[in-house]
């Protein structure tokens, strides 16, 4: 039996253009999931007398280059040669354009797809920094999708004309997937910055958090990162890389060494579209954390129990990262060496714990006037700092 491909059409809602007259235009349809067998097309359309021409263009996944796959010029429509018997364009350049798919290929077909609709025929768009001093005759448009009401991916295209500006309308995005796959959401983690980047010694110096997104199927998916709830919006040349049948994914965000030692979180959201709508996975990671310490008195129990003439106290450091910290107890003040017992710190998800033990004689603790405390020092990359854990007296 031969096996099917089903094909993911993706159209996102109307881009609005930073030009004059290019807000009245639209897009149909907003989403939809068809298959090989299907009428496969997308429309666009304008509002605009002045406008006269609408053209389509195709960007592949690993490719920053817009090729031009056809426009129509009034009533006429015209191919480039490489595309003309696998799409056709119809409509009417003054207010509809209409792209059919004729041949369905999942090599050649996957990609973003734009319509564009200008007054003249010597328009063609390149990627461009959004900062470059292009000057007359250049227009920065910037393009946003919008997945539950957040902006999550900036392009920035650059348009040249010989008259007026081009105004770019709409985009949409299309690949195909395997129906006997399982369609699945990504695993996301966020990584800390290396250990080498936060030993530099520049206070200016920045730290790379790393986003990875792995095991989802198919890949259609977009990063989007926040600090503390803000969004931050990074720019990524990563793509989705096909590893053992699914798809994987990285994204990094570039910060300031202080705020992350300063312990703010870091989100990263990847949005996976299941079919039927955009769906956020995330993962979380806080910066430098100072630990919680607390001491913990002898079990109520232990002193009670048989041929027991001494008793345990414990200190418990959580919360903390990273693991750098040494443990020391004292009693009346004195740093204590017998009786201690300290374990390594162990990673509880994304912070770090540890745990310390003293051992006394039963008179001592039972005496009213000692006191004992546990002094955690935390290292945070930069400086010691001392984290006193509660006092504890024994009063009979």
């Amino acid at each position: 039996m031969s096996r099917i491909l089903l094909l993911f059409l993706l159209i996102f809602l109307p881009v609005l253009a930073e030009a004059s007259k290019s807000n009245d235009v639209a897009q149909t349809p907003p989403e939809m999931l068809v298959s090989p067998v299907d009428s496969v097309k997308l429309t666009c359309s304008h509002s605009n007398s002045d406008f006269y021409m609408i053209q389509w263009y195709q960007k592949s996944p690993r490719d920053t280059a817009l090729k031009l796959i056809g426009y129509v010029r009034y009533d006429s429509p015209s191919m480039e040669g490489s595309y003309a018997g696998h799409f056709s364009v119809t409509g009417d350049g003054r207010k509809e354009s209409v792209l059919h798919f004729v041949k369905l290929s999942l090599g050649e077909d996957t990609g973003v797809y734009y319509c564009a609709a200008s007054e003249a025929q010597e328009n063609y768009l390149f990627l461009c920094d959004d900062l470059a001093p292009w000057g007359q005759g250049a227009t920065v448009i910037h393009l946003h999708r919008d997945a539950v009401q957040k902006p999550i991916a900036y392009r920035h295209y650059c348009v040249k004309s010989t008259q007026k500006v081009l105004a770019l309308i709409s985009f949409s995005s299309m690949s195909f997937t395997d129906p006997q796959k399982e369609i699945r959401g990504p695993v996301v983690e966020v990584l800390p910055p290396s250990e080498a980047e936060l030993c530099k010694k520049k206070k200016k110096d920045n730290v790379t958090l790393l986003c990875v997104a792995k095991n989802f199927y198919p890949d259609h998916v977009y990063v989007s990162w926040e600090i503390d709830n803000d969004v931050k919006r990074e720019k990524t040349k990563d793509v989705p890389i096909e590893k053992d049948g699914n798809y994987i994914i990285s994204s990094r965000l570039r910060v300031p060494k202080k705020d992350w030692k300063s312990g703010k979180k870091f989100t990263c959201i990847v949005y996976y579209y299941n079919g039927t709508g955009y769906e956020p996975f995330q993962d979380s990671i806080s910066g430098v954390r100072k630990p919680k310490v607390k001491v913990l008195p002898p079990s109520p129990k232990e002193p009670c129990w048989v041929r027991r003439n001494s008793v345990t106290l414990v200190c418990v450091a959580t919360d903390f990262y990273p693991d750098h910290v040494t443990v020391s107890w004292k009693i009346n003040g004195e740093k204590q060496s017998t009786g201690v017992g300290t374990g390594v710190a162990q990673r509880v998800n994304k912070s770090y714990s540890i745990s310390s033990q003293l051992r006394v004689k039963m008179s001592t603790w039972q005496n009213p006037i000692n006191t004992f405390s546990c002094s955690v020092i935390f290292y945070n990359g930069t400086h010691y700092i001392p984290r006193l854990g509660l006092k504890g007296t024994y009063l009979i």
